[in-house]
């Protein structure tokens, strides 16, 4: 199996229904052949007042009976909608009587070889005629929260009611596995099929990113336009001077610029770990192992060795409950201790998951307040602010220097872009351009007038660009005349 990039055709039909077969995230296959399968189907599922089931699918209980099955096909009522539904994305297909027969779970340390055997022997699994088809919700835009899977079950009136699923249950479409290799470990395709299937959920994806061109380095020399610092870098260096200016003012405007810098430009660097426990309890996507836990309880205790005893059961239980609710996003990397600490203080391993949730959520919303309250920072003296004043104005220089020269690099990106085109010649309006182009028939002559399109392009990034430099002016402005003002006042003082 190896299911290589393609393009998307929705709502396409599947036309050859003996070669369409579905796989779980451990590759167990089986033939689904059903004639008129359409690829991304979309179903409406009952849903009062739109809210989605938290009953977890119970095969005793919401599985049809053997000679009552479900077809896998829409009906006209799950195409259409009705009142007090909502629509979701047929995915796969789950195994109604027995939805983890091929489960993917294992206990352990290692994977069951027996099994693994048995997978490799059995081949394609054959038709199941008790199928139920998975289903995700489907969103205005790409979800960046944990995705949940459901099954359709219970039809009444031809519209099915959902219950929850877990994706080992899962039989994926062929078109889900579309760009995914077979050949990464599973937590990589458990990741993939995820995303995959929040992707085809979306009713509006973003358009593939746009080629960049390169534009060539200015041969002024008069003029530096030598702009070849990271991210990190420029981050460090935008956070030095705002830390700079609020030692300066002490003004709570300048400190509150300096968090907000802090939190929207280096969250990764400040906070996100690079451990392989903690990225792994990060990754709400799937299930945490109990490997993962025992590695984060290390990576924990190198950085805290007074916190309290870990439990690696009790945080495998704490990280399903996150992703039951659908709350990892709200868990600051920063916090992973103290949610630790709390956790193993409130709940204990022999606890539900169930119970675990309230608990979590408990937690969660005390972390949230502790983060609320601002530190305090200590207030030095009026001649320790003197000094630190006087020892800036050599700093404040170079910023002075930086800002001329980040000015002639925009300045000189501006000329590079007017000069790639050629220059904007006159048009009577931009629809006079395109009736131009419309009407040519000379090679060379439709190349020029492309070349124009571009100019214009150029021209407004050109313009854009130019506004910036003149911000930057005013800002050098301002910084010559404290600087006038300080070096002044340093004069009185000698004499």
């Amino acid at each position: 199996m190896d299911y290589g990039e393609e393009d998307m055709d929705y709502d396409e039909l599947v036309q050859d229904p003996e070669a369409d077969i579905a796989h779980n995230e451990y590759l167990d296959g089986i033939r689904v052949s059903v004639a008129g399968r359409v690829r991304f189907q979309k179903i409406y599922v009952r849903a009062l007042n739109g809210k989605k089931s938290t009953t977890t699918f119970n095969p005793e209980d919401d599985a049809p009976p053997r000679d009552r099955t479900l077809s896998i096909l829409p009906t006209t009522e799950e195409k259409e909608g009705r009142p007090n539904t909502t629509q979701f994305l047929v995915v796969g297909l789950v195994l109604a009587s027995d939805p983890f027969k091929y489960s993917t779970k294992f206990s352990g340390k290692s994977r069951n070889k027996e099994k693994e055997r048995a997978r490799k022997s059995r081949g394609v699994l054959s038709v199941e005629a008790n199928v139920l088809r998975a289903m995700v919700p489907v969103t205005e835009d790409i979800s960046r929260a944990s995705i949940k899977y459901y099954v359709a079950c219970h039809p009444v009136m031809n519209l099915c009611s959902m219950r929850v699923i877990t994706r080992d249950a899962i039989f994926f479409f062929s078109e889900i596995w579309t760009g995914i290799s077979t050949k990464v470990d599973i937590k990589q395709r458990r990741t993939a099929i995820g995303s995959a299937c929040k992707r085809h959920a979306a009713t509006i994806k973003p358009p593939p990113e746009r080629v960049r061109i390169a534009i060539i380095k200015s041969t002024d020399l008069t003029a530096s336009n030598t702009l070849a610092v990271t991210r990190e870098a420029n981050a460090a260096n935008v956070l030095l001077m705002q830390y700079s200016l609020w030692e300066l003012t002490k003004d709570p405007k300048a400190l509150e610029a300096l968090e907000k810098t802090a939190k929207n430009i280096l969250p990764d660097l400040a906070n996100r770990p690079s451990s392989e426990g903690t990225l792994a309890f990060y990754n709400f996507e799937s299930a945490l192992e109990k490997a993962d836990a025992k590695n984060l309880i290390k990576d924990v205790k190198v950085s805290y060795p007074n916190i309290c005893s870990l439990d690696a059961d009790l945080i495998v239980k704490l990280h399903a409950a996150i992703r039951k609710v659908d709350i990892g996003h709200d868990l600051p990397y920063q916090s992973l201790t103290l949610f630790l600490e709390l956790a193993h203080d409130r709940s204990t391993a022999r606890w539900e998951v169930e119970r675990l949730e309230l608990v979590v959520l408990k937690i969660l919303h005390d972390i949230k307040i502790v983060n609320k309250i601002p530190f305090v920072y200590p207030v030095s003296t009026v001649s320790e602010e003197q000094d630190k004043s006087q020892a800036l104005v050599p700093f404040i220089t170079s910023v002075r220097q930086a800002l001329c020269e980040i000015k002639d690099f925009l300045s000189a990106q501006a000329t590079a872009l007017r000069d790639q085109h050629g220059g904007v010649q006159r048009h009577l309006s931009i629809e006079d351009l395109m009736v131009k182009i419309g009407n040519c028939v000379d090679k060379t002559a439709l190349m020029a007038l492309e070349e124009q399109v571009f100019a214009i392009h150029a021209e407004q990034l050109a313009t854009g660009n130019s506004q910036g430099a003149g911000y930057i002016s005013e800002l050098v402005g301002f910084i010559d005349a404290a600087l006038g003002r300080k070096q002044g006042s340093v004069a009185v003082s000698k004499e």
